[in-house]
C-alpha cells in the first residue's frame, strides 16, 4: 500500500529547482539571480505555485513564458547586510518542489564618511574626544554590518578599531591637557577618510564625561539615561562614556542621576569621580535573560469572561504588560507574543520563542472555573520538565502569597506552545474570573499590578534571588487608594482600598519612595537592613506638589 501510494504521488510529477549559475556569495553590485524550474514526469509547473521570499518576506519572480526559469534581481536600494532567498514551485498535478534557498551579501565599499565629535572641539583640559563616524556607500546606505575600520589620532595614539553597527561606529580618543588641533584618519575598506578636530575657545561651554561600567562585570553600561539639573539629559552610549554639556557652568556642579534598565538609580555630583559603576539589581540575577509571556486570547468561551462582561483575553494582557515592565527594570529581555487583542496561532508562537531562544516561556490565562475551585492559583509544567516544575512552584507559591489564596500544587500538561518550545515553558492560571468580586477586583489597575508582581517574584525566586527585604508603604489619607507608590525610581505599585502595597526583594540600603496622585507629590525615604521588613506612612496632611 505505501509502494502503490508512493508510485501514485511520483506519476504526479516532481518539480525541481536548480540555480543556472554558482552564485557568488558576496556581491558589490546588485545581482541578477536565475533559476532553472523543471517538473520531471508531470503536466507543467503551475504559475500560482511559484513562491519566493526574501529573508522570509515574499518577493516576486519573474518567470518566463515556459514557466521554466525564475529570475529576481533585488531593488537597487537593497541595504547592505545578510539575504537568505528560499524559492518553491507546485506543479498542475498538486505536487512541490523541495523548497530551494540561496544566501548571499550585499557588501558596497564605503563611499563617504560624516564624522564628528563630542565635545565638537578639544576640551582645553584635556579628558575624552568621542568620535562617531557614519559609513555609507555610493547609493547613500549604510555599509555592511561587521565591516572593519580603524581610527588614527595625530596625537600619536595607537590606531583604534572599530566594527561597523547600523553603519555607524564610535570611538573614544583621549586628550592631553593643553592638545593642538587634531587630526584623525579613518579607514575602511581601501577608503581614508580625515577630519581636523579644533581646539576650543577660551570661553567654551562647561563639559563633562562620565564613563559608566557595570559593577560587577566591569562592562560598560550602554543604554543609561543621564540627568543633571532640570533639562540637561543623555542617553545611550555605544561605548559607556556619556558627555554633558552646558552653557552655564553652574549646571554641571549640581547633583545628578543615572537611570538604567537593570541597575539601581545612581545619584553623581561634581565631586563624584568621572568613572562610576551601576549596580545590578538581584545581584545581576535577570540581565540579559530572555522571557517569552504569551497572554491567553481568543473567543471569551476559551480565554474566560466574567458575569459582568470582563474579557479574560484583555485581563491577560493587562497583567502580561505589567510583568513584562518588572522583568525589565530588573535587567531582563521580554517578547510579548501580543500587545493587542489579534491572537498569534500556536505554531506562530513557538516559533517566536524558538527564535528569541527565550531561557523561559510563560503562557498568562484568566479562565472562567466550577465555583468551588475558582479562586485557586493553578500552574502548570510541561511533563518531565525539571526546570518547567521548579519555576511553576516558586510562581505558584509567591502568587497565592501575595493574593492571599489558596494554590493548587503544580501539575504537568502538554499544549502545543508547552511541547514545541525549547526551552522550560510554563502556564500560570491565576484565580478565575467566575466570582463577581475576583472580577471587579481584576478590573483595576492595582490589582493587576499585583498579581503581576506576584507572578515576577517567583520568578525571582526560580532565579536564587533570596536575602533581601521589604517595605510596606502606607497612605495616610481620607482616599488612600490609587496612589502610585514607586520606590528607587523602578519599583511602582497602585494602592487598592486598604491604601498600602507592599515591595519584596529590595537589597540592604537606603531607598527613595514617591507617592502621586493626581497633583499630589509626597516623598519618604526607608532604610533596610539584611531581611529586616520596614514601614512607611506617608503624611496625612500632604506635602505641595514636587516639594520634598
Amino acid at each position: 500500500a505505501f509502494f502503490l501510494g508512493l508510485l501514485e504521488y511520483f506519476e504526479r510529477g516532481i518539480p525541481r529547482i536548480e540555480a543556472e549559475v554558482e552564485f557568488d556569495s558576496v556581491y558589490a553590485v546588485i545581482p541578477t539571480l536565475t533559476f532553472a524550474i523543471n517538473d520531471d514526469g508531470g503536466s507543467g509547473i503551475d504559475p500560482d505555485g511559484v513562491k519566493m521570499t526574501l529573508n522570509g518576506r515574499p518577493v516576486p519572480p519573474i518567470l518566463d513564458e515556459k514557466i521554466a526559469r525564475a529570475t529576481y534581481r533585488p531593488p537597487w536600494d537593497a541595504p547592505n547586510g545578510h539575504y537568505e532567498l528560499e524559492l518553491s514551485a507546485r506543479n498542475l498535478g498538486g505536487n512541490t518542489s523541495a523548497i530551494h534557498r540561496t544566501s548571499f551579501v550585499l557588501d558596497f565599499p564605503p563611499a563617504a564618511a560624516m564624522i564628528t565629535t563630542t565635545p565638537q572641539r578639544l576640551p582645553a583640559s584635556g579628558g575624552v574626544l568621542l568620535v562617531r563616524a557614519k559609513l555609507i556607500d555610493h547609493r547613500g546606505l549604510a555599509v555592511k554590518d561587521g565591516t572593519k575600520a580603524t581610527l588614527t589620532p595625530s596625537s600619536g595614539e595607537k590606531a583604534l578599531a572599530a566594527v561597523v553597527s547600523a553603519g555607524r561606529i564610535e570611538l573614544p580618543v583621549i586628550v592631553a591637557d593643553g592638545a593642538k588641533p587634531l587630526g584623525i584618519v579613518l579607514e575602511c575598506g581601501t577608503k581614508r577618510f580625515e577630519h581636523t578636530v579644533e581646539t576650543s575657545p577660551a570661553r567654551a561651554a562647561a563639559t563633562r564625561t562620565l564613563f559608566l561600567r557595570d559593577a560587577l562585570t566591569s562592562q560598560p553600561v550602554l543604554n543609561a539615561s543621564v540627568f543633571a539639573g532640570d533639562s540637561l539629559a543623555r542617553y545611550g552610549s555605544a561605548t559607556g562614556y556619556y558627555f554633558l554639556q552646558s552653557r552655564e557652568a553652574d549646571t554641571l556642579s549640581g547633583t545628578g542621576v543615572i537611570r538604567c534598565p537593570g541597575y539601581r538609580p545612581l545619584v553623581f555630583s561634581s565631586d563624584s569621580p568621572d568613572t562610576l559603576g551601576l549596580t545590578p539589581w538581584f545581584d545581576g540575577a535577570l540581565a540579559g535573560r530572555r522571557f517569552v509571556i504569551d497572554p491567553e486570547g481568543g473567543r471569551p468561551s476559551v480565554s474566560g469572561k466574567g458575569p459582568l462582561g470582563l474579557s479574560g483575553s484583555h485581563a491577560n494582557l493587562q497583567v502580561a504588560n505589567y510583568l513584562a515592565g518588572f522583568l525589565r527594570r530588573g535587567g531582563a529581555r521580554v517578547l510579548l507574543t501580543r500587545d493587542n487583542e489579534e491572537v498569534r496561532t500556536p505554531e506562530d508562537i513557538a516559533r517566536a520563542t524558538n527564535r528569541y531562544r527565550a531561557d523561559l516561556y510563560v503562557e498568562l490565562r484568566h479562565r472562567n472555573g466550577p465555583a468551588d475551585s475558582a479562586l485557586v492559583v493553578k500552574t502548570y509544567f510541561f511533563p518531565g520538565s525539571r526546570n518547567g516544575s521548579l519555576a511553576a512552584a516558586s510562581i505558584s507559591a509567591s502568587m497565592a502569597r501575595r493574593l492571599g489564596l489558596p494554590r493548587r500544587d503544580p501539575t504537568d500538561t502538554v499544549t502545543y506552545p508547552l511541547q514545541q518550545t525549547a526551552c522550560p515553558a510554563i502556564v500560570v492560571e491565576a484565580p478565575s474570573i467566575t466570582a463577581v468580586e475576583e472580577e471587579l477586583r481584576l478590573a483595576e489597575s492595582w490589582y493587576q499590578r499585583e498579581q503581576a508582581y506576584g507572578i515576577f517574584l517567583g520568578l525571582l525566586d526560580y532565579h536564587a534571588v533570596t536575602g533581601a527585604g521589604g517595605a510596606v508603604i502606607s497612605i495616610e489619607q481620607k482616599d488612600p487608594s490609587g496612589w502610585r507608590i514607586t520606590v528607587d525610581g523602578t519599583w511602582t505599585l497602585v494602592t487598592g482600598p486598604g491604601g498600602s502595597v507592599e515591595f519584596e526583594a529590595l537589597p540592604p540600603g537606603l531607598h527613595e519612595v514617591t507617592a502621586q496622585k493626581h497633583n499630589i507629590r509626597m516623598n519618604g525615604e526607608f532604610s533596610l537592613e539584611s531581611l529586616e521588613r520596614a514601614e512607611l506612612r506617608l503624611p496625612a496632611s500632604p506635602l505641595d506638589p514636587g516639594s520634598r
